[in-house]
C-alpha cells in the first residue's frame, strides 16, 4: 500500500506544518524552537510567514516573544487532517 503525504506538510512545507502544530498554548519562540528541532532564527523566519497568512500571532511578553495559533491556523489543521483522513477511505467508507 502507497502511503499518502501529509496534506498539511505538502501545502506549508514540513517546518512550517510541523511549526503550525507545535503551537499547543502559547510557547515561546525559544520553546517552539526547541520543540521543532530547528534554530530560533529559522523559528522566527517561518512564524513570520505563517503570521502573514493569518495562521499564527506572536505577542511580546517583556523579554520574551509567545506564539498562539490562531482560529484560521487551528481550521486548517483540521479541514486538512479531515481530508487525509477521508482521501484514504474507498468508495464504501472504508479506510485503504
Amino acid at each position: 500500500m502507497e502511503e499518502r503525504q501529509d496534506a498539511v506538510a505538502l501545502l506549508l512545507g514540513k517546518a512550517r506544518a510541523a511549526v503550525l502544530r507545535l503551537v499547543d498554548g502559547s510557547p515561546t519562540m525559544g520553546e517552539l524552537a526547541a520543540r521543532a528541532r530547528i534554530a530560533r532564527s529559522v523559528t522566527s523566519y517561518h512564524c513570520e510567514v505563517l503570521e502573514e497568512a493569518g495562521l499564527l500571532v506572536r505577542e511580546r511578553q517583556g523579554k520574551s516573544v509567545r506564539v498562539h495559533r490562531t482560529s484560521r491556523g487551528t481550521a486548517l489543521l483540521a479541514l486538512l487532517s479531515a481530508h487525509f483522513n477521508n482521501s484514504r477511505k474507498d468508495c464504501t467508507g472504508r479506510v485503504s
